[in-house]
């Protein structure tokens, strides 16, 4: 509770896939305990990493939600390290355009609807509301307001980033009526999210994909927007006040300034912002700041910063071979990043912290076939 008012976000929740998750880990783990021992090099890295996040546990204001969201970190980390040690094929991407299909006709029937669908839906995550609810996500056209379609997402913008990660992944395979089905409904749900930071995404990356066959210019462009995207973080909280996200950044900068080697403990980013803030509509917007690198600076410190950029370089070196598999990877390593300068949902909320882990596996791994 923040305010008296109650925050999803410091909610401890279990899903069904952290259920999965966890007798999978099991099983795992049981079938190859033997062959853990060649991977022991690893271990005082991943226990130091472990160590420095345990630290923000001491100086979390609600040591509750810090302990929470460390258990959420091994488990995407374990999710991640489990798929780069399995082998995958190519159904995994039939499973990916199953889900964009799912998604995308579940959110395209809520336009034509204007509001939820109910029933079933309901126990599959979708939440209950119709374009006149307070507080839901509207776009206007010609002076007429329409609902923002969510699926079965907290939001339309959570929504938009899981289709767009998932047509990067699966753009490019040998076209089929199945493949043909998901592009189409994926961009008609894409459209009607009206996220602007998933547009802008999805321009980028298709202009990237127009150099493709000239290596050189594709890689100085790739290399290019990797750049900005790290100068934009940085001078964010520079920028004019004049909207909501751009203050939760100056937020973010003077808990940085304040506890620059332990930030204020993980997912404690809300619960201390009525004391950062000095704008009072932006201590009643109860979310994270909408910067993943911010919000991984202001919650655990600079130290955990740079670990986590030393991380995404190791990440990028795994991808210099040049083929069709490591070019949708870089797209979708792009699409998290990117989209990652102007929300959070990467690092704060189930599917897309799922699917971040899978992608990073998926980078990581040498067992493709």
């Amino acid at each position: 509770m923040v305010f008296g008012i109650r925050v999803d976000y410091l909610a401890p929740t279990i899903y069904l896939t952290d259920v999965v998750a966890f007798l999978m880990f099991i099983f795992w783990f049981r079938e190859n305990i033997s062959k853990l021992k060649k991977v022991r090099t690893i271990f005082p890295a991943v226990a130091f990493f472990l160590f420095l996040l345990l630290t923000s546990l001491f100086v979390a204001k609600n040591q509750g939600a810090a302990i929470y969201k460390l258990i959420k970190l091994v488990e995407f980390f374990l999710l991640g390290l489990y798929v780069s040690k399995n082998k995958l094929s190519v159904k995994s991407y039939r499973l990916i355009s199953l889900s964009v299909i799912y998604s995308s006709l579940i959110a395209i029937a809520q336009f034509l609807k204007q509001s939820t669908l109910g029933g079933v839906f309901w126990w599959l995550g979708e939440r209950t509301f119709s374009i006149s609810a307070p507080g839901i996500t509207l776009f206007q056209i010609g002076g007429k307001q329409f609902l923002r379609p969510y699926a079965t997402f907290p939001h339309p913008n959570v929504l938009a980033g899981f289709i767009l990660l998932s047509l990067a992944l699966i753009a490019k395979r040998k076209t089929s009526k199945f493949n043909f089905l998901t592009l189409i409904t994926g961009a008609i749900t894409l459209f009607l999210t009206f996220s602007k930071s998933v547009w802008l995404t999805a321009v980028v990356i298709l202009g990237l994909t127009t150099l493709t066959k000239k290596q050189k210019m594709f890689n100085m462009g790739y290399k290019t927007i990797l750049v900005l995207i790290f100068v934009f973080s940085l001078v964010t909280p520079f920028l004019p006040n004049k909207f909501v996200r751009v203050e939760l950044a100056q937020s973010a900068l003077g808990m940085v300034k304040k506890s620059f080697l332990t930030g204020v403990g993980l997912n404690n980013f809300i619960v201390r912002l009525p004391e950062y803030s000095q704008e009072p509509e932006v201590a009643w917007f109860l979310q994270p700041v909408h910067n993943v690198f911010l919000l991984v600076a202001s919650e655990a410190g600079v130290v955990i910063l740079f670990i986590f950029l030393w991380f995404l370089f190791l990440t990028f070196k795994k991808l210099k071979k040049v083929n069709e598999l490591n070019h949708k990877l870089k797209m979708a390593l792009l699409v998290i990043l990117l989209t990652g300068v102007f929300d959070h949902y990467w690092l704060t909320l189930q599917q897309t912290q799922l699917f971040s882990a899978i992608v990073f596996g998926m980078i990581w791994s040498k067992k493709w076939k």
